[in-house]
């Protein structure tokens, strides 16, 4: 999944279909790999199946399902392929299962689901049917702590990879939240960011990484 900050995400299924987050127009636009429109929906809104500024978008191969940071509406929404609203996750706070401005999401084999949240600094892990199961992360600078957090990936093994924004640094997690890596400072250099907020990892675990100023840099698989 490769997204930017405060706007909208792009995310492939195994079947080549592409998804893509329309943020300012409040809707989602999902297209053929050759560029054909197939289908679109969404618009502005707080009602099921309408947005306030979306961000990410990340889809479950096992059931097909979308789901959609509804970063506005402080929630996450659950669509299938056809764009049919299935269901809806969260309220406003800092509770378990409730969120604060969720700008990313990704998804795992078994289905758990990956949620940054940018206003409570945190990562928020629901189960398939949105039920909570665990979550990481406080403000700060520290290991496992996070300032404006904006985008999550997954690699082969289920590691978590989350775009640190204001930190300028992406930080690397185990599948339970445990700290394994982390790189970047803020500065122009080529292993520095500016508010890195763009990640996505092919099947070979290179790791991209866009930030505000500056192109897509690869990085090798972490070990």
């Amino acid at each position: 999944m490769i997204v930017g900050v405060r706007s909208g995400g792009i995310t492939v299924s195994q079947g080549r279909i592409v998804y893509v987050v329309d943020a300012l127009n409040n809707r989602i636009l999902k297209y053929s790999h050759e560029g054909k429109l197939i289908l679109k929906w969404g618009n502005l809104g707080w009602s099921n199946g309408e947005f306030n500024f979306p961000g990410g978008i990340a889809v479950d191969n096992m059931s097909g399902n979308i789901y959609v940071a509804d970063s506005g509406n402080d929630r996450v929404q659950v669509f299938n392929s056809d764009g049919e609203f299935q269901s809806s996750w969260g309220t406003q706070g800092s509770g378990d299962g409730q969120f604060s401005s969720p700008e990313g999401v990704a998804v795992d084999e078994s289905g758990n689901v990956y949620v940054v949240e940018l206003g409570n600094n945190r990562i928020h892990v629901l189960d398939e049917k949105g039920r909570f199961r665990y979550k990481w992360g406080t403000r700060g600078t520290g290991n496992g702590q996070f300032d404006r957090p904006t985008r999550v990936a997954l690699d082969g093994e289920g590691n978590v990879y989350v775009t640190d924004t204001d930190n300028h640094r992406v930080q690397v997690f185990d599948s339970e939240g445990r700290f394994l890596a982390k790189w970047g400072s803020k500065g122009p250099n080529i292993d520095q960011f500016n508010s890195p907020s763009a990640i996505a990892i092919d099947a070979s675990g290179r790791v991209y990484v866009g930030d505000s100023s500056r192109p897509f840099r690869v990085f090798a698989p972490v070990k």
